[in-house]
């Protein structure tokens, strides 16, 4: 199954998922790594700007911007690059200025994504359950090149990739019984 790129305000999902080869399950992981560094990363930053520690304030504005131009968030990661080049160069002016505007996209773009894997993952729930109710009703009738079809058109976990081909094997050699008892494990 592939997943249509929807949008995330922010985020150019398209660039985005090119800095994962095109590979919208690597871009989730990808997604869902930014979203679970966001809060630390923001917490971080604020430690530094408080404390006047520049040094570790650029070294987080690095990460921020590394991290926004990987997931294709542009304004994000150009904003968090003029902040590293102000704590490189000492500019506390432009730091002062700008601090309360990064720490707010940032958290801002981290919600939006975590919204879009939020909405994805119950998409992709209901939808694999739906694959799995025809699937069962497939094998409970007989439908050889149904079920394989219902099969082929999955998106499977790694984990269970195992389980899958077994299926398969069982459904090939028309062993509905056997590949109904095989199903449940999915």
């Amino acid at each position: 199954m592939t997943k249509t790129v929807t949008s995330i305000d922010g985020v150019d999902m398209e660039k985005g998922l090119s800095y994962s080869m095109g590979q919208q399950a690597v871009y989730e992981k990808v997604l869902l790594e930014y979203v679970k560094s966001s809060d630390d990363f923001a917490a971080r930053l604020q430690k530094y700007y408080e404390s006047s520690d520049w040094e570790n304030y650029r070294i987080v504005a690095h990460s921020i911007k590394s991290s926004s131009y990987s997931v294709g968030a542009e304004e994000l990661g150009d904003l968090a690059k003029e902040m590293e080049f102000a704590a490189r160069d000492l500019d506390i002016d432009s730091i002062h200025r700008n601090n309360g505007r990064l720490k707010e996209l940032f958290l801002e773009v981290s919600e939006n994504i975590a919204e879009y894997l939020l909405g994805n993952v119950a998409d992709f729930n209901k939808k694999q359950e739906s694959d799995i109710d025809k699937l069962i009703c497939a094998i409970d009738d007989f439908e050889q090149e149904k079920a394989i079809e219902i099969l082929n058109s999955m998106t499977i976990h790694e984990d269970k990739k195992d389980i899958v081909e077994e299926l398969r094997s069982k459904i090939e050699n028309l062993e509905f019984f056997d590949a109904g008892e095989i199903v449940k494990l999915l």
